[in-house]
């Protein structure tokens, strides 16, 4: 190899490494910005929420064993009345995961997205549920 080829060599890694460090540096600063920051909550989707009363909430241990590993699942069921439907919205969790913090009896705000929805705790933070049922109430 020529002295001449070694230097192109050369000034070639140079350029591709100057690239990736610029490219890192761009990253770096895109992720730290405020302004990219705000844009991308900005975008969060706001729900059509709605009021209905929580008449019901109903747990189920779903918890396995498969090949000598636990798999501890709760299913947290809660029954909204929007007078209306009745919803049953469902929370998959861990077991150390604690419910959604609402009392039965109150009045709640709740979306409905296709299969998804949202309930509000008592402290106004949302928790994402899937509908499982909506039934149409009879007069």
């Amino acid at each position: 190899m020529s002295f001449m080829q070694s230097g192109i060599k050369s000034c070639f890694l140079q350029r591709c490494l100057g690239f990736v460090v610029l490219l890192f540096v761009s990253v770096l600063a895109a992720a730290y910005n405020p302004v990219l920051v705000r844009t991308v909550e900005a975008k969060e989707k706001v729900h059509d929420w709605k009021s209905g009363k929580l008449t019901d909430i109903d747990q189920r241990d779903a918890s396995r064993l498969v090949e000598g590993t636990s798999h501890e699942r709760i299913y947290w069921t809660y029954t909204v009345d929007d007078g209306t439907y009745i919803w049953k919205l469902q929370r998959d969790t861990r077991r150390r995961d604690k419910p959604v913090n609402t009392t039965i009896n109150t009045i709640v705000d709740f979306a409905v997205e296709g299969q998804d929805a949202y309930i509000k705790d008592e402290q106004g933070e949302a928790h994402k549920l899937s509908v499982q049922t909506k039934t149409l109430k009879q007069p």
